[in-house]
């Protein structure tokens, strides 16, 4: 789909959202969010999280958006919000997981042992190096990097899913320190890639 295509049926789905909303029917704002953005949202999950990660927190958030839709108040653009209850679903996940992993995990059971034993193997693809320097990164800027590079949202968005509750002052503030932080993740990034053989 172009670019102007896709804005165009951003649009249509946004509308299509709010007239929901405005005359109650919930359940056709939430489908409607889901028909328009749930296969994006997945894709980014799946990029910042992994796939069996995804499908935990994407039917988690569909669970939330099913749920909360009738609280959506048109401040941001639907699929601004439905970004922000995925962040915030996925770190309640991962919250969950840390408490629980709170015991010793012996070291061939630990999550990095896959990666020590990939990066072990021959030289992989283009793909596969890209996705291993993004792993280096934490979760929170493997979030902005896929949220702003890969989906394309504006730090003004992204900085309305982050601070849902801030002044407008506060945000711009926000979508300034996420510019700079996007830098910061891009040097890092071509370091670390220097770094490699």
């Amino acid at each position: 789909m172009r670019p102007e295509q896709a804005r165009e049926s951003s649009t249509r789905a946004e509308q299509v959202i709010r007239e929901a909303l405005e005359e109650g029917d919930v359940r056709r704002a939430a489908a409607a969010l889901v028909d328009a953005y749930g296969r994006e949202l997945y894709g980014f999950l799946a990029a910042v999280h992994g796939a069996t990660d995804a499908s935990d927190i994407y039917g988690e958030v569909m669970v939330r958006v099913t749920a909360g839709i009738r609280g959506f108040r048109g401040e941001s653009a639907a699929r601004t919000w439905l970004y922000q209850v995925a962040r915030n679903e996925a770190y309640q996940l991962l919250r969950r997981r840390r408490r629980a992993r709170a015991v010793f995990t012996p070291l061939e059971r630990h999550p990095s042992a896959e990666e020590r034993a990939h990066s072990s193997a021959e030289e992989p693809g283009r793909e596969e190096h890209l996705a291993r320097l993004r792993a280096r990164l934490s979760d929170d800027d493997r979030a902005l990097l896929a949220l702003r590079v890969d989906r394309g949202f504006s730090y003004a968005s992204i900085a309305r899913m982050m601070s849902p509750a801030a002044d407008e002052a506060a945000q711009e503030r926000e979508a300034a320190r996420l510019r700079q932080r996007l830098r910061a993740i891009a040097l890092r990034l071509r370091a670390w890639r220097e770094e490699q053989p």
